[in-house]
């Protein structure tokens, strides 16, 4: 089972939004994003079905009502099957909906349920799951249980190889939150301050007028 990673969305949407509006942590006014640590593990060797490759990395999505769109993936992947090889992840492929579902969070909506409904995600991915680009070419990752479902055990989660470089296997997926810059609260708690002190003048101002 994957390790059930959970966080507050509503704070991280407050603390993130806070930043992103000033275009100094995410790079966009359009959303909040959040970073997390990523592992491919495989439970068994790949001759017995275990996933053909393990991995681990950082990916980093963009955080959403009824799901996070993942922007970015690095990372690496090495063979389960006794080789050295390695496929160095360059980013986010194409061919899957690349959207996760951390475990522990509770969504609304759509593309997971229907307007207005909420859950809580046992499945870190859905069974479109996740395209890495790599060295080798394009590793797909997808969750065999909905987020939305009643539990997710065992070796949730699927795994197709590039092209070539190996056979369908299973195993897990783990996400993990990073947390966020210890320094954060205080520039927030520095920007609210500064509001509140520019505020206060303003009225001042207007009194004495």
């Amino acid at each position: 089972m994957s390790c059930k990673a959970s966080y507050h969305r509503s704070a991280s949407f407050a603390a993130l939004a806070l930043v992103s509006s000033i275009g100094l942590f995410t790079g966009s006014a359009n959303a909040a994003t959040q970073t997390f640590d990523w592992e491919a593990i495989a439970t068994g060797p790949a001759s017995l079905g275990g996933l053909a490759f393990t991995g681990s990395g950082e990916l980093t999505a963009d955080l959403g009502v009824g799901g996070d769109t993942v922007t970015d993936i690095t990372g690496s992947f090495i063979s389960n099957s006794g080789t050295d090889t390695t496929l160095t992840v360059t980013g986010v492929g194409s061919g899957r909906n690349n959207m996760i579902y951390p475990v522990g969070t509770t969504f609304t909506g759509p593309p997971v349920v229907g307007e207005g409904v909420s859950f809580t995600s046992v499945s870190n991915l859905d069974s479109s799951g996740l395209a890495f680009a790599t060295s080798g070419g394009t590793l797909g990752m997808f969750g065999f249980f909905a987020p939305n479902s009643a539990a997710a055990t065992g070796n949730a989660y699927g795994q197709i190889p590039p092209p070539g470089a190996g056979s369908f296997g299973v195993g897990l997926f783990d996400l993990t939150p990073v947390p966020l810059p210890a320094t954060l609260p205080l520039f927030a708690s520095g920007l609210g301050a500064m509001g509140l002190l520019g505020w206060r003048r303003k009225r001042r101002a207007q009194s004495v007028s």
